[in-house]
């Protein structure tokens, strides 16, 4: 029960921390001041990451990453670094 509320507490701590998501088209009405919203967002990304498994263990890290479009139709683009620190400690057993 403990290791449950040490991970949903881990959870809550996350959720908090991070920041909105744009994921959604900008409705018309926001396409007023365009120049202002796009000055005032940052290009990079910085999210916990956290997992879970009987087998694995409990990891616990983040991910960094700067957000770039190269032109209008394509997609965004991101490049960072993720790390990761686990409880697993390997194999038991034979050396």
């Amino acid at each position: 029960m403990r290791h449950f509320v040490t991970q949903l507490s881990v959870l809550l701590a996350a959720v908090a921390l991070s920041g909105t998501a744009d994921a959604q088209q900008p409705s018309p009405e926001a396409s007023a001041q365009p120049d202002a919203a796009e000055e005032s967002r940052s290009p990079w990304l910085l999210v916990p990451v956290f997992s879970s498994s009987p087998k694995l263990g409990t990891a616990l890290g983040g991910l960094g990453a700067y957000m770039h479009t190269f032109d209008a139709d394509s997609r965004v683009s991101l490049f960072g670094m993720s790390y990761q620190s686990s409880t697993w400690s390997g194999p038991v057993g034979r050396p």
